[in-house]
């Protein structure tokens, strides 16, 4: 099931487009390239993202075969709109703001001593 994309995203990816030429890029790279610029409103990365087509091939094979997404960052946990994917995010587990609290450690780090669930 593909997602439904809102009028305003269509319309920036469209201005996206019409400023930079990303033609030349294999299709993975194209589309992480497009999204990184379209997520930091940063057209720099169109030269200085350096993307390996390979890996973004494999990375998408293991999301298509059920491998869970982790990420440190509550908000890209927040982002993530892909339903029936796993989602690890322990930093927004309670127990790693308690024990980020308890041993002085920030609340990535914390995360890292915390299991999720």
């Amino acid at each position: 099931m593909s997602r439904v994309v809102h009028p305003i995203e269509a319309e920036s990816y469209r201005i996206l487009r019409e400023r930079v030429d990303l033609s030349h890029l294999p299709p993975l790279s194209r589309a992480v390239t497009e999204r990184v610029v379209h997520a930091s409103a940063d057209l720099a990365y169109v030269d200085e993202l350096v993307c390996d087509e390979a890996a973004l091939e494999a990375g998408l094979a293991a999301l298509r075969a059920g491998a869970p997404v982790v990420t440190d960052v509550a908000m890209v946990a927040a982002g993530i709109t892909r339903a029936g994917l796993e989602l690890v995010c322990p930093v927004a587990e309670p127990a790693a703001a308690a024990l980020g609290r308890s041993a002085g450690l920030t609340p990535t780090a914390a995360a890292g001593g915390v299991a999720p669930g």
